[in-house]
């Protein structure tokens, strides 16, 4: 059978966008598979083909996409602790992400930023990160992930001993976590509260967060350790039958587990 020659262009063209709408759907597929097993908490560092995914994106200019292919580069070499190029990473995803509204991608590269600068001790410019993060979180109704963005800015302020701006923003943590009854952060937020207070040489408030954050806990490796850190301020208070005694209870506990 012969083709006359619009025939064989019509034939080329519509071949020439089937390998476009594969290309697009396997890329697409390959996306979101990834960000399913890092949502999942499943292993993601073999999956370098985000790489091209990102490329491929960015080349067309789709910013959305390219925006979150980028963001899971930067999770990717941030699981493989290449912390220097999840930064540059994170901060091409940032690019992208400028060119579109969405508020809870935009949190979660400004929250994983933070991260990194807090790994490598770059505390101001982690501070500035989480504050930033807490905000387009609040904007998204993403409370959890805001909660954990006041505790990121927290935690950086107790690196650098100041504890009164550490406390300031646990409590913005603790208010959202008490609101919404989010039960984990209900649990991180007391027990980095009842630190400040055990630096603070407040060993009776540095107890009674502690014991909160037990109770609120229904993981038991986690109260095992919550249990060590009450009997370690036991110790520092010089009493050690309760030390003694809580230590007993965290080693029970641990005994339990398989």
């Amino acid at each position: 059978m012969e083709y006359n020659f619009i025939s064989l262009l019509f034939l080329s063209l519509c071949f020439s966008c089937s390998i476009q709408t594969d290309n697009e759907e396997t890329y697409k597929s390959t996306l979101l598979q990834i960000q399913a097993k890092d949502k999942n908490y499943e292993d993601i560092t073999s999956d370098t083909i985000i790489f091209a995914v990102k490329d491929y994106y960015s080349g067309k200019k789709d910013f959305p996409n390219a925006a979150l292919a980028a963001f899971y580069c930067g999770r990717l070499l941030q699981e493989q602790n290449n912390l220097e190029k999840a930064t540059t990473a994170y901060l091409e995803a940032k690019k992208y992400a400028d060119h579109i509204n969405d508020d809870n991608l935009k949190g979660l590269i400004q929250g994983n930023l933070g991260i990194l600068y807090y790994y490598q001790f770059v505390t101001e410019k982690a501070i500035e990160n989480g504050k930033e993060a807490a905000v387009l979180y609040h904007k998204a109704k993403n409370y959890k992930n805001e909660i954990s963005s006041f505790l990121l800015v927290g935690n950086c302020f107790l690196l650098k001993n100041e504890n009164d701006s550490a406390f300031y923003y646990y409590n913005k943590g603790l208010r959202l976590a008490d609101y919404y009854k989010l039960q984990t952060e209900q649990v991180y937020i007391r027990q980095s509260i009842g630190v400040v207070y055990q630096r603070k040489g407040n060993y009776i408030k540095a107890k009674d967060f502690l014991h909160e954050a037990f109770a609120f806990s229904a993981d038991s490796i986690e109260k095992a350790r919550l249990l060590m850190n009450i009997a370690n301020v036991y110790n520092l208070e010089n009493q050690i039958d309760s030390a003694k005694f809580y230590i007993e209870k965290s080693l029970a506990i641990q005994a339990k587990e398989p």
